[in-house]
This record gives C-alpha cells, structure tokens and sequence, in this order.
C-alpha cells in the first residue's frame, strides 16, 4: 500500500478550562503581589506556580492526530497546536475490528470491564464520526475511539477489508 494518510481532529475545549486558566492567571497575580508587599520569600512560591502555568496552560488546548502507514496507525497529541507527544502506536495485525461506536462488537466491549476505554476523539457529542477500535496486545486489550475521516478509513478499509467495518 502506497502513502501515507493523515487526519487531524481537535478535542473540543473542556468546561473548566477558561475558569481554570481565570483561577491560575489570578493566583498567580496576588502571589506576586505578595512576594512584593509582605515578604519576598513568597517570590519562590509564585515561581513554582508559574512553572507549574507554563507546563499545564498547552494542555488544555489539544488535537489528536491520526497517521496511517504501512499497517502501523499512530495517535499522537498536539498541544496548543505546538508540542507533540506520541500517544498511541497501533500495529494493525493486533487490532480485531474497527467500527463505528454503535456497530455490537463496540458497544458490547466498551462496558466491559477487561477492556481499556481510550478516548482519542473530539468529544462533541457527534457519535456518528466516532469509530472504535478493538485492540489487544501482550499487556492489556483497549477500546480505542477516534474520529477518522474518509480518505483514512477507505484506506484502512483497503489495508484490511475484514476488520474494518464503514458506517452507511
């Protein structure tokens, strides 16, 4: 199989993210101040807060994307549209089918408790992209949800006709 397919999919913004970033960037603030006013020692508190912002700010921000190539699909995390990290390497001789979220492989195993829900989708609410992935590997045996686009999923399709089965 020829090419490498690409899909990016942003996670939708959780809830409490803008009154996290409002409490941190306010408690921030006022150790500052404090550091200033009352007592400079307080100066190494406010600095390790704000380490702590720099590392956890990208985090709220995040984008799966999904790469596919020769047999291998990769999951990585994009924060703030910046920094990525490796989330997930799936050789697809290990995945047993891919589905979509209310095809009865998937939502027999997504309950079951020998199974592993891990959820590399957008979060909107819209199950219709969403598919699954039945994976198992030496360790542990995964529910994967991911939200491939069409061009991915007719070429995962053409990778492995049996295991992959396409919304109508």
């Amino acid at each position: 199989m020829d090419g490498i397919f690409e899909c990016i999919v942003a996670r939708k913004t959780p809830v409490y993210a803008l009154p996290a970033k409002i409490g941190m960037s306010l408690f921030l603030t006022i150790t500052i101040l404090a550091a200033i006013i009352i007592n400079p020692i307080i100066f190494v508190v406010t600095l390790g807060f704000g380490v702590f912002m720099y590392f956890m700010m990208p985090r709220f921000e995040l984008e799966w994307e999904y790469t596919f190539l020769d047999g291998e699909l990769r999951i990585d995390k994009i924060f703030s549209q910046s920094s990525r990290k490796r989330f997930l390497v799936l050789l697809f001789d290990r995945v047993d089918a891919i589905a979509p979220l209310d095809h009865d492989d998937i939502k027999r195993n997504l309950n079951n408790p020998g199974f592993t829900k891990v959820d590399c989708s957008s979060q909107t609410g819209d199950s219709n992209k969403v598919y699954g992935i039945l994976y198992s590997d030496e360790k542990s045996r995964k529910v994967i949800l991911f939200e491939p686009d069409d061009k991915m999923l007719k070429a995962l399709r053409r990778y492995s006709p049996r295991k992959v089965t396409v919304a109508q």
